[in-house]
């Protein structure tokens, strides 16, 4: 412990040390304006609890410089009247956190530095951009609040994998800029009072490109622009709220093959929607009201524009050249619903019985006679194993994707709960804490009422598994022999273990019942490599164990809709990469890299056309949630869920 005083140093840490101040408002590390305050050129370093002020006001001066050091810990510190605050240069998995950092020449600064987490700082009142990231890839800046600064609050460039979630900005010229960065998440975010744009994407080459990005679930107000793509092609943008702005959503400079899907865009002052030299872009499922210009489209051609709702918008289309579009999905899906419509609905089929007039090259030929509603759907529930080793579950409306409260199940368990939808009760499996019993209770979703727990004839040295088709519920372990068993349950009760010939693994089986077929995959006894088996759970073999191209770092998992007779495989790959595969015609298909990484095996469900996915973040305890839209093969990006866990999330429905 650093007793409080003021010490005028310029520290060099080359060792291993946990450097913790008495008191952070009176325990004060000053460089005196002569150079770094504390430079760190060793791994697992900490400092904490200190007034870290006056380095040279000198580029790349800094406070606290991580200089090719890994797993180090900046916390709770105050960072003032610095050059650069805090600077990580080549350095990897450190952990910057709950730091004030005010008034110095710049923010944060991550260049060439990967698999970094920057939370829950208060950047405030800096010089330059509050936080600033280059060349570096898979980082985590969540939950920091950033204000006044005099460039962009969060500035990323050339770089992949970030994910910005949960943080709040307000007041800076630029919210979040993505500058020739490719695969990257922002998701979750309040922006406000930005006085150009609050989220802003560009690239001018395809070398150095800002495509495959995902903007999700941000809350924008009172800015100059919301969100504006220039030359961004692939990207998702849904599920934002975008209001009272100069202007709404813009899409400019070749943004093409974009989706933009179920957002809010309310009352801009300009446009809503901007669609400028841009094409083949699907914008659907979005509420668009009280702007000047609902939707404007300059030299913007063969985009897909269905399934809004234009509502009171001054003028509800502007289109300044002779291009086409498409307007409506056909017949019976409809088009548009246009607040201006005076068509009529002889036929009471929903749709108006003359087009939508816009240009002679744009009608929407089906418009709708009532505000497009998504269809409501059935709720899925998240269970994992506590920090504490309690068990938890959590319920998501997949309607809106929002969460319900955690709630804490009686018992514990020493690793992943197995979980499976069945007769409206959510059954849970675990291991007991000796590691090899096995314990079964319920949840029932209705009374809000949880029943157990009997213990189980039978042990397993891995996490179990449960699958259900909706009638029929069935129980997949690993044995202690590393052979693999089943049972089945039905009227109250389990039926007798029955081992799964011919095949063995060293680790949890994936399972799923599609209609009355029980599908097993397994990783082999060398570790990496995948074998699938088909049986019906009476024990007849459908198909013997095939090979499946591909190798997984963790047990695979299945999901399977029931509805529409498909299946699907998730793992986590030798690069720590989430991966999806779907089996069709007797085979699997290919591979498809869901954005992000993971250390442990990720969870999966099928909600209507939606496949659900919740995995660890790369920290190993903080849970994301994706989903995939299923028709398009979409993915909607990750958004961060309160909670941890220390072993692999289960979902299901």
């Amino acid at each position: 412990m650093v007793e409080n005083g003021t010490y005028y140093e310029n520290l060099v840490v080359p060792k291993a040390v946990k450097i913790i101040g008495e008191d952070k408002n009176k325990t004060i590390i000053d460089g005196n304006e002569l150079g770094t305050c504390i430079e760190i050129t060793s791994d697992n370093v900490t400092i904490e609890g200190f007034t870290i002020r006056d380095s040279a006001l000198l580029y790349p001066i800094c406070g606290v410089r991580i200089n090719s050091a890994n797993y180090c810990n900046i916390t709770g510190n105050i960072f003032t009247n610095n050059n650069i605050p805090i600077r990580l240069e080549s350095s990897t998995q450190n952990y910057i956190s709950k730091n004030n950092i005010f008034l110095n020449a710049y923010g944060i600064e991550v260049v060439s530095s990967s698999n970094n987490i920057i939370t829950e700082n208060n950047i405030s009142q800096n010089t330059n951009s509050g936080l600033h990231i280059s060349s570096s890839n898979t980082n985590i800046i969540s939950n920091n609040t950033i204000t006044k600064s005099t460039d962009n609050a969060i500035y990323v460039s050339v770089s992949y994998n970030t994910i910005i979630s949960g943080n709040i900005l307000t007041n800076s010229p630029i919210g979040i800029t993505l500058a020739f960065s490719k695969d990257n998440v922002i998701d979750s975010n309040t922006i406000t009072n930005m006085i150009n744009q609050a989220i802003f994407i560009y690239s001018w080459s395809d070398t150095y490109n800002s495509h495959n990005n995902t903007i999700l679930d941000n809350l924008v107000t009172n800015s100059g622009t919301g969100i504006s793509l220039v030359n961004t092609n692939s990207s998702v943008v849904s599920l934002n709220t975008l209001s009272n702005n100069n202007g709404g959503l813009f899409l400019s400079a070749s943004c093409n093959n974009n989706t933009i899907i179920a957002n809010i865009i309310t009352k801009n002052i300009d446009r809503g929607i901007l669609l400028s030299e841009s094409t083949d872009n699907l914008i659907k499922n979005n509420n668009v009201s009280g702007n000047n210009y609902g939707i404007m489209l300059q030299d913007a051609y063969a985009n897909n524009i269905y399934h809004n709702n234009f509502l009171s918008n001054i003028d509800q289309v502007d289109i300044t050249l002779d291009d086409s579009n498409s307007w409506d999905d056909g017949y019976p899906s409809g088009g548009n619903y246009w607040t201006d419509y005076s068509g009529v609905d002889s036929d009471s089929d929903g749709i108006g019985d003359t087009p939508y007039f816009i240009d002679e090259n744009n009608q929407d030929n089906y418009p709708l006679m009532q505000p497009f509603t998504q269809e409501t759907q059935k709720k899925s529930y998240l269970v994992v194993r506590g920090s504490n080793d309690y068990i938890y579950l959590r319920t998501l409306n997949s309607t809106d994707s929002s969460w319900g409260n955690w709630i804490a199940l009686p018992g514990s368990t020493y690793d992943t709960p197995a979980a499976a939808l069945f007769n409206n009760q959510v059954h849970i499996v675990v291991r007991g804490m000796d590691e090899h019993t096995l314990w079964h209770g319920y949840y029932n979703v209705l009374t809000e009422e949880f029943v157990g727990w009997t213990m189980l004839a039978g042990s397993s040295p891995s996490p179990p598994v449960l699958t259900s088709n909706g009638t029929m519920l069935c129980l997949v372990v690993h044995g202690m022999d590393d052979l693999i068993y089943y049972r089945c349950y039905s009227d109250g009760s389990w039926g007798d273990w029955q081992l799964l010939p011919n095949g063995a693994t060293i680790d949890s089986p994936a399972a799923a019942l599609l209609g009355n077929e029980l599908h097993v995959v397994v990783r082999g006894t060398d570790g990496f490599t995948m074998w699938h088996k088909i049986i019906l759970p009476e024990g007849a073999v459908l198909q013997e164990w095939s090979w499946i191209p591909g190798a997984s770092a963790s047990p695979p998992i299945l999901s399977a809709s029931q509805n529409a007779n498909e299946l699907y495989m998730l793992v986590r790959g030798a690069d720590d990469g989430i991966y999806y595969t779907q089996f069709e015609e007797s085979s699997w298909g290919g591979w498809t890299n869901l954005q992000g990484l993971t250390t442990r095996s990720p969870c999966a469900t099928i909600n209507g056309e939606e496949l659900h996915v919740v995995v660890c973040g790369s920290d190993e305890v903080t849970l994301w949630h994706g989903k995939v839209d299923l028709n398009s093969k979409i993915f909607l990006g990750w958004i961060w869920i309160s909670g941890s866990t220390p072993s692999a999330p289960t979902l299901t429905s």
